[in-house]
Order: C-alpha cells, then sequence, then structure tokens
C-alpha cells in the first residue's frame, strides 16, 4: 500500500516531525512505499502550499493518506485533509497526534471527512491499518460504523523504544532542516542542527501539560547504546554539528543523565557536535550540569514557568521558586547558556503574580526567555477544568499556541486581570523587557562561542566591570572579622541577616558601605542577584559612592533594566575623580552588548580621546566582530599592539587570522543584523 504522510504549515522551520518519520520509518520496515508531504518548507519558502500539495499526492497517487495534528495547526491540517479527499477520494484518511489523541469523538463528529482516529503513539497502530486488518481489532484507533463513532480499547505504549527503527528523515527535505540560518540551539547560531528523542512521556503531572496525550505517564527511554548509534548515523550522513534533545526533561533519572553523559565522552561524541537540552528546576544537582557540559552540551532549558510560590502548587509543577534560583545559578557556575520558559496569564494569576514572574526572570539572570501566554491545551488538566465548568472562552483551535494567537483573539485572558489589560502588559514586556534581553543573550552567547577553546578569542575588555571600595586601614581589622562572619551566612534574603554581624561589631558608615558594597559584587559573582540588590541598595543609604553607583549600574544590567543602568553609570562618572575610564567603559560596553553598535562606536571613540589609551580600540574590534568583519577587528587590534604590547589584543590577532585562513566558519556564531 502506498502511502502519504501530511504534515500541517507551522510557520516554524527549526526541526522535521520526528512522529510522522518513526511512523514512516515502521511503514517502510513492512515494505510499504511512503511519501511524506511537508507543508512547512513551502510555507517558509513563501510559495503555494496548496499548490505543493495537491502535485505531491497527484504524482504519488497513495491508497491511504494519514496527518498529524496539534491543536494549533488543525486549521491547516483540515485544510490538507480536504486537498487529499478531492486529489485522492477513494484513499482513506487517518489522522493522529496530540489533538485527535484526546478528542478523537469530537474530531470525528466535526469533520466527517475523516476516516480513522489513531490515538496515542502511531508506530505499530498505522501499519496494521495498512496492512488492511479489520478495523475492530485494532487497538488505539476511533473510528464510524453504521452511523456510530466507536473507540476501541487503547493500545498499550511502547515497551522498548530500542525496537523502533530510526526515524525516516530522508523523507524529509533535511537541507532545508539544516541550514544554518535554522536555530534549533537557542544562542547557537550557523549550525547545522536537528532533534532527537531519548525518551517518551513524563513522570510529572503539571496541569497546563498535555505532554500526556500521545506518550501516556510514565517514562520510556531508549539504551544509551542506541541513542549513540542515532546520533553516529547523524553525523555520518547528515554531517550535523549540533542536537536538540527534544523530550520534557533530559534528567530523567540522575543515573540515566550520568550514562548518556559517559557514553557521550566514551564514544568522542562530546567533541564531535553541541547540545541542548531541558531539565527541571527540582532534578538538576550541580554535579551533573557539570556532567552535561563536559559531555558537549552548550545550552539549557529550564521550564521555570512562574515566579508565584502559590501559582507553581496550583500548577503542579512540583519544584519551588527557591530551586529555580539554585538551579538556573548552577547553569551559570557551569559556564553554560540557559533559556528561562515561562508562561503568564494561568488561571487565577494576579497582576503582582504576573510581576513576580518578571521579576523571577530577572533575578536568574537567563541568556533567553520563552515568554509564554497561558493556553489551555486539551488534554491538559486545565482544559479539563475548564471546558467542565464552562469557561473556556473559545474553541478556535488556532489561538491555541503558547506563543501567541491571531489578532481578533488578543484579548483572551484566563488570569483574575481583564483581556484587554492582560494582553497591554503581555505585548508591553514581550516587545520591550523580553525582546532586549533576548538580543544581549545573543550578542553575549556569539562571543562566548568565539572565545571558547577552539577559537580562543579573548573579549575580556568588552566584560562589565565591578568595583571594591577599600575600609579605612583604622578600621581593617573589624572589617576582616564581619567579612569572615558574612562568608559564613548561606542565604541572603530581604530580611537582611547581614545586618545583624554590623550591628554587634560598633562599624563606622564607612566600613558598612565597604562591606555592603564588596559582599554584594561578591554575591553577583556567584550570580545571586536579588541578594546583591539588597546590599547594594541599603549601602546606597550609606553614601552615594561612585563606584557602588558603577556596581548598582552592572547589576541593572545584569536584570536588563537598561534605562537605570545607564543613569547610575552617567551619576557614577558625574561624581568620580577616579576610575572615570573604567566606568565609561562599562557604559560603552553596555551599549554593545544591548546591540547599540554605532552608538557603542562612538562611546569607544570618546575613551580613546578623553583617557589617552586603546581600551575604545578594544571595544571598536568586538563592534565589528560582532557585524561578522574581522578584517577591521585586526587593524583595530593591530594598532593596539602596535604600540603597545597588550596580550590580549596579539591573541585575539593570531585567533581571528587563524579563522579566516581556515575558511572564516565559525560553528555557533553568526553576525548580529547591520541594523541592530
Amino acid at each position: 500500500m502506498k502511502i502519504s504522510l501530511i504534515y500541517p504549515a507551522r510557520q516554524m522551520g527549526w526541526w522535521p516531525a520526528l512522529g510522522l518519520a518513526y511512523v514512516a520509518a515502521m511503514l517502510e520496515k513492512d515494505g510499504h512505499p511512503v511519501q511524506i508531504v511537508d507543508r512547512n518548507p513551502t510555507l517558509m519558502r513563501g510559495d503555494d502550499v496548496d499548490s505543493y500539495t495537491r502535485r505531491l499526492l497527484g504524482e504519488f497517487k497513495p491508497d491511504m493518506v494519514g496527518i498529524t495534528v496539534t491543536t494549533p495547526l488543525l486549521n491547516d491540517a483540515i485544510q490538507a485533509l480536504r486537498i487529499s479527499k478531492k486529489e485522492i477520494p477513494r484513499a482513506p484518511v487517518v489522522m493522529g497526534g496530540p489533538h485527535v489523541s484526546v478528542l478523537p469523538e469530537d474530531t470525528l463528529h466535526r469533520y466527517p471527512e475523516i476516516d480513522v482516529v489513531v490515538r496515542g503513539e502511531g508506530e505499530l497502530t498505522i501499519p496494521e491499518i495498512a496492512s488492511g486488518k479489520p478495523l475492530p481489532e485494532i487497538l488505539g484507533i476511533s473510528y464510524r460504523s453504521n452511523g456510530k463513532t466507536l473507540s476501541n480499547r487503547a493500545r498499550p505504549p511502547i515497551s522498548n523504544l530500542d525496537d523502533l527503527p530510526f526515524p525516516a528523515r530522508h523523507l524529509f527535505d533535511m537541507e532545508f532542516y539544516l541550514r544554518p540560518d535554522n536555530t534549533v540551539i537557542r544562542g547557537i547560531e550557523g549550525i547545522r542542527a536537528t532533534h532527537i528523542l531519548n525518551s517518551r512521556g513524563c513522570f510529572h503531572k503539571c496541569a497546563f501539560c498535555a505532554g500526556s496525550a500521545v506518550f501516556g505517564r510514565g517514562v520510556r527511554v531508549r539504551s544509551p547504546e542506541n541513542i549513540v548509534a542515532e546520533i553516529q548515523h547523524l553525523i555520518n550522513d547528515y554531517n550535523i554539528e549540533g542536537l536538540y534533545f527534544a523530550e520534557d526533561v533530559f534528567f530523567t533519572t540522575k543515573e540515566r543523565a550520568e550514562a548518556l553523559c559517559s557514553a557521550f565522552v566514551e564514544t568522542g561524541i562530546s567533541k564531535k557536535i553541541i547540545w541542548s537540552g531541558l531539565v527541571r528546576a527540582n532534578a538538576a544537582p550541580p554535579e551533573l550540569i557539570e556532567m552535561m557540559k563536559d559531555a558537549g552540551c552548550v545550552h539549557v532549558e529550564c521550564g521555570f514557568e512562574t515566579g508565584s510560590p502559590r501559582l507553581l502548587k496550583l500548577i503542579r509543577k512540583g519544584a519551588t521558586v527557591k530551586q529555580g534560583y539554585e538551579t538556573a545559578r548552577a547553569v551559570h557556575k557551569a559556564g553554560l547558556r540557559l533559556l528561562a520558559s515561562t508562561i503568564v496569564g494561568f488561571p487565577t494569576e494576579t497582576e503582582s503574580e504576573f510581576d513576580a514572574t518578571l521579576n523571577f526572570i530577572r533575578d536568574v539572570e537567563p541568556h533567553f526567555v520563552g515568554f509564554n501566554k497561558f493556553v489551555p491545551l486539551p488534554g491538559s488538566q486545565f482544559f479539563n477544568e475548564l471546558s467542565s465548568e464552562g469557561k473556556l472562552i473559545t474553541d478556535d483551535w488556532e489561538v491555541f499556541h503558547v506563543s501567541g494567537s491571531v489578532p481578533h483573539h488578543e484579548q483572551i485572558s484566563y488570569s483574575t486581570m481583564d483581556g484587554p489589560a492582560f494582553f497591554k502588559k503581555f505585548s508591553e514586556n514581550a516587545t520591550g523587557f523580553i525582546e532586549d534581553l533576548n538580543l544581549a543573550g545573543t550578542i553575549i552567547s556569539a562571543l562566548e562561542t568565539l572565545e571558547e577553546k577552539r577559537y580562543g578569542f579573548n573579549f575580556s575588555p568588552v566584560k562589565l566591570e565591578m568595583f571594591t571600595i577599600e575600609a579605612p586601614d583604622t578600621e581593617k581589622e573589624k572589617y576582616e572579622f564581619c567579612w569572615e562572619k558574612l562568608l559564613t551566612i548561606e542565604k541572603y534574603d530581604e530580611s537582611f541577616q547581614a545586618q545583624d554581624v554590623f550591628s554587634k561589631a560598633n562599624l563606622s558608615s564607612k566600613v558598612i558601605l565597604s562591606l555592603f558594597n564588596n559582599f554584594g559584587v561578591h554575591l553577583m559573582e556567584d550570580f545571586r542577584l536579588r541578594s546583591a540588590a539588597s546590599l547594594l541598595h541599603v549601602a546606597l543609604k550609606e553614601e552615594e559612592h561612585p563606584l557602588l553607583l558603577a556596581n548598582l549600574g552592572v547589576l541593572f544590567f545584569r536584570r536588563r533594566e537598561y534605562r537605570q543602568t545607564e543613569e547610575f553609570f552617567a551619576s557614577s562618572l558625574a561624581r568620580a575623580e577616579h576610575h572615570r575610564k573604567r566606568i565609561s567603559r562599562n557604559l560603552a560596553n553596555t551599549f554593545l552588548l544591548r546591540g547599540r553598535l554605532k552608538k557603542a562606536k562612538k562611546a569607544y571613540e570618546a575613551i580613546d580621546k578623553d583617557f589617552q589609551c586603546h581600551d575604545g580600540l578594544m571595544g571598536q574590534a568586538v563592534c565589528h566582530i560582532l557585524q561578522g568583519d574581522f578584517n577591521h577587528a585586526i587593524n583595530c587590534w593591530t594598532r593596539v599592539s602596535e604600540k603597545g604590547n597588550l596580550i590580549v589584543a596579539k591573541q585575539n590577532i593570531k585567533a581571528a587570522q587563524s579563522l579566516i585562513t581556515g575558511g572564516g566558519r565559525v560553528i555557533g556564531f553568526k553576525p548580529i543584523s547591520q541594523q541592530v
């Protein structure tokens, strides 16, 4: 039997549909000729998606059509369904995927063109349909018979995932999906990357998640040997340079994570590719984060969801805000990029809880943020509750997408805020704070990529610098005594445990200023931004010292509050008698790391002019690097090295020349837009 499998257009060109690819592989294993009609690349290229679908179906003339669908893709799936019925009317249409697995009867009722719905995994079910097995004997399907809708008994999940063949990626346009501008790992640009599944299912029962609709509860895993074999296949046949592990959580268990990471190191995969995975805030101990890095991981995604303790309990996340902070800190200390996935607009969420999520984002200092609106996905606990209570605002499935909705449904809100107020707040932050944060993350990630061992650049001159304040010589002993006491306090919070130390030591205001400022710097270096903010703001009450103001500028930059960043640096410069060059460099570096390259270049030029130094040339060189102009960067570094003996400049010249000689391609780096 010839079978066409259709993937609806989704306006996102990140990766091929592995679910269809697994089904296709099983069908090919049974000897069925298979075609995948992937509408997504055609849409991304701006071509006529429907004409493309009609042409491929007409040429292949399938005996059966299968369509996979998630809730936000249902409308396009139905369009593909109707095209297939018109072009190949004799071919039965089978529909599977998360949406129809949850709502099989509703789907069959709404769309009479569908002949069979496959619930759950399709790798065993669809080959049975293709073989001609009578429908009443096939587990896991719903269908019509004598005017009635029937649902057979559920099919048990596939117990041994190693029994499945590797997904049939050859049926997709893999050059489209592996093109260098296709960002599979956030912040890692210009590489041939794709995704892979090493497990199915999840132990957890988050109220907003519908992940169990297809894969069920519990977790089934592939063996490390099987995963390594697929990765080697991807390296050998597709020349991949990066992988994204797309299951719900990479850390199924500690033992599992250790086994995978060890396998990547032992087989040399850790040196052949870079990769990214998802972790949970309550299941990512620092030692395993370090092991992930050693095994080739460069980027971690964590579903923090919300900064509200109440909402974390409501959504049954199984994690705490404190665990979120600790996980983020472990990721930062390991030197990995961090994407914080968040959702706002949960049922009963208040405006203050929305703000708590924004503050949490600032505190954990992610490189990138997934900032999503809550939607009640079919199959989730929230969907079932809202539906049974008659509180679903719409059943237009097109708007059931976490990253946004079509214009006429923009005002939807399930929170305590009304629709217009919620959407205004969401939009302002999405196009302001979040957009700025992600741009800075892109720039920082680009520089970090170039600084890694294989390229060897050093961009320390454009890192924001923090400042210590010396205590008076006459009180050095008191300072040292209190400093040691501070180091023994494990947790800082807004209640300020540190003040107990100071109140018993009879300290002058100068010593208190020095201790608060310096320990605030210590906490920033340890990625404890919330505690650092408390200390530095208390210190500000003692004295508006220029170095303290500069440190507050660094703090606000790291929290992506740029207006305050520039105000603090400007205020610091207005008061400073010393360190003016270093503070000016912080301000220029802020412009650069925000992507304001024209403004940054002017600031760096002013540094050279005002202070008769080459710090400005070093900064200008990095501006050129971010625009992909390595030759002009070399010119800047050469001017520095000719008049002095700056090791960093010579190191960067050598790295850039080596890169140009080798063809100029940097795995994981792509210049930022010239229009930034």
